[in-house]
């Protein structure tokens, strides 16, 4: 609950920054079609990511240790939903900026400003998929280490 109370207010800060400090500069449909391109590579790299999983070892081992933070479940159920909330909030984000192209392209300009009530959710959503994608990014690196690891172990 916590979490989503920190999300929603860090939402509302960084949409209000958006609509207050840049919200004259406007964004074209290339830019959108980029972002989403961006987000389709990070689509297949989580499920790229998810199929390096079921061969691990170390991953599998991760069933057995409790998770700290929630002590209901294991680290491998914790890392699962991970992966579910990154492929969530990717497929929500590229449902969202096709909205907004076709919006985009419905206008005379084929731009619209960042201070238009339809783009407030766009940086807030950048940046989370941005930072989202880092920190699956280093679980996937961490788990890469600790697979080799293993296995140099079991290979002396």
């Amino acid at each position: 609950m916590k979490k989503i109370i920190y999300g929603v207010v860090l939402f509302i800060l960084i949409s209000s920054s958006q609509y207050f400090l840049i919200g004259k500069f406007s964004i074209s449909n290339d830019l959108i079609t980029n972002i989403i391109t961006f987000l389709s590579i990070i689509f297949g790299f989580y499920i790229t990511s998810l199929a390096i999983f079921v061969t691990s070892q170390y991953v599998s081992n991760l069933y057995k240790i409790v998770d700290k933070e929630n002590q209901t479940v294991t680290l491998l159920h914790t890392l699962v939903k991970n992966y579910k909330t990154g492929l969530t909030v990717i497929l929500v984000s590229i449902l969202y900026l096709l909205f907004l192209s076709f919006t985009i392209n419905q206008s005379l300009d084929k731009s619209i400003l960042l201070n238009n009530f339809k783009v407030l959710p766009f940086l807030p959503l950048v940046i989370f998929n941005f930072c989202y994608s880092y920190k699956m990014l280093s679980d996937l690196i961490n788990v890469i280490i600790q697979e080799a690891k293993h296995k140099a172990m079991n290979n002396n």
